[in-house]
């Protein structure tokens, strides 16, 4: 199942998952400076160095599919 913003939902969900994408791009987790928060709309963990709730970065953009239906099989869009 994916969000309106095509991410699969429920796919990060554990700290170590977090801290390793993080290595991905460059950024090194680190539990005193982040917090890690679950984004409203995707179900997923993500760090931000706010407490504030927040979408994660990809669910911040607009959504690719319509409000209020049934969602569509992700079309290749990568999380």
């Amino acid at each position: 199942m994916c969000c309106p913003h095509d991410r699969k939902k429920r796919e990060v969900t554990t700290e170590a998952e977090v801290a390793s994408l993080g290595l991905l791009v460059g950024i090194l987790y680190d539990p005193k400076i982040h917090r890690l928060q679950e984004c409203a709309c995707c179900e997923n963990l993500f760090f931000d160095i706010s407490d504030e709730p927040r979408y994660c970065s990809l669910c911040q953009k607009p959504p690719v599919y319509a409000l209020g239906g049934p969602l569509a099989e992700p079309e290749g869009v990568i999380s």
